[in-house]
């Protein structure tokens, strides 16, 4: 409920890198941490007193991950231009 993520997995780095190569994604905004260890950032990070990763818990919250600094990989999607 508070972003859109793939995950890529590989038998080592280099395949990982090169398969964000491919897809058009920068290597430089990857994350690594998981989806709980970024909803406990969220939580901190803004403030948020729910447990829960509801999308009705998020209604209203604008741009989440945006306000932790954290931004989309994919560069070609317009939506997100800075």
């Amino acid at each position: 409920p508070f972003g859109n993520f793939i995950e890529i997995e590989g038998p080592d780095p280099a395949c990982i890198y090169t398969t964000c190569q491919k897809l058009g994604l920068d290597w430089e905004k990857r994350i690594s941490e998981g989806y709980l260890a970024l909803f406990e950032r969220l939580k901190v990070g803004l403030g948020l007193s729910f447990r829960d990763l509801s999308f009705a818990n998020f209604a209203g919250i604008q741009s989440p991950m945006r306000r932790l600094n954290i931004y989309p990989a994919d560069t070609q999607d317009i939506r997100y231009a800075p």
